[in-house]
């Protein structure tokens, strides 16, 4: 979504405006949202079909590996049980995701397990990929991905659990209401608990709607680094040197390295 700098710091009618356009499978406004926990209590709750109560929760969390590609989590979330949850949103189709998700697995075990420990420490991991398609075009809202042996049913058991949620599946259940909720997220519809608080406090209040243009600003100071950092690597298949490249676009080394293989690049490409 294209907005006018001039918009997000004019009067409150004008950002609350522009706030209003936003929904949950924008990731600005996902990650703002999801910081409240009840919210994000009440969205694993419903996506699981169990009560989940959170122990901490992280959006926008970045697993950094300056040698190869950064995983950056839309949401990442401990239990009181010590269970992992990332939480993933994805508009288009235009990728191979079910590979995104084992590499955001390889991502999240190897920060969870210290030199030293066993595998057995491991966290059960659940990751929770929402999208506006149908990723396995069966019009089913919910497609859970299970590890048997073969030729039996007997499921082998690692501790990984992988869901794939569609928003735009037409089943009758509570946890379709929410997902067509996630496209719309109208901070009039109240039918949603804590999440609907939370979609309404950002929507309609002055320290929601502040906090929700702060967070659009930020993403705009990141992606214009973004462009930077895609000239230099411009420059450098053209056969300049890094430093030249660098200081050409007016950028330092540790600053290239933070977002050279983010995942905020790969977007822009």
């Amino acid at each position: 979504m294209k907005i006018e700098h001039s918009k997000l710091i004019g009067t409150f009618e004008e950002k609350q405006a522009i706030v209003e356009q936003f929904n949950l499978m924008d990731d600005n406004f996902f990650s703002v949202v999801m910081k409240n926990k009840a919210a994000c209590e009440y969205v694993l709750t419903v996506l699981l079909g169990k009560p989940i109560k959170v122990l901490e929760n992280r959006t926008q969390y970045v697993i950094r590996n300056l040698p190869a590609h950064s995983a950056e989590l839309d949401a990442l979330i401990e239990d009181d049980e010590g269970h992992i949850y990332d939480v993933e949103i994805q508009v288009e189709n235009n990728d191979d995701h079910p590979k995104r998700v084992r590499f955001y697995q390889a991502a999240i075990d190897w920060s969870m397990l210290e030199k030293g420990r066993k595998y057995q420490e491991l966290p059960d991991l659940y990751l929770l990929f929402i999208s506006k398609f149908d990723m396995w075009k069966q019009g089913k809202t919910k497609y859970e991905i299970r590890r048997t042996i073969n030729d039996t049913s007997d499921v082998a058991d690692n501790g990984v659990h992988e869901i794939y949620y569609n928003t735009l599946s037409d089943e009758d259940s509570q946890l379709t209401e929410m997902l067509h909720y996630f496209n719309n997220s109208d901070a009039d519809d109240r039918r949603f608990g804590a999440l609907s608080d939370a979609v309404n406090h950002q929507k309609r209040t002055k320290q929601g709607v502040d906090s929700m243009c702060k967070a659009v600003e930020e993403y705009a100071k990141e992606m214009a680094i973004v462009s930077k950092v895609k000239s230099v690597l411009k420059m450098i298949a053209d056969g300049i040197s890094l430093t030249k490249a660098l200081g050409y676009n007016d950028l330092d080394e540790e600053t290239y390295n933070k977002y050279v293989n983010s995942e905020l690049l790969k977007e822009a490409n």
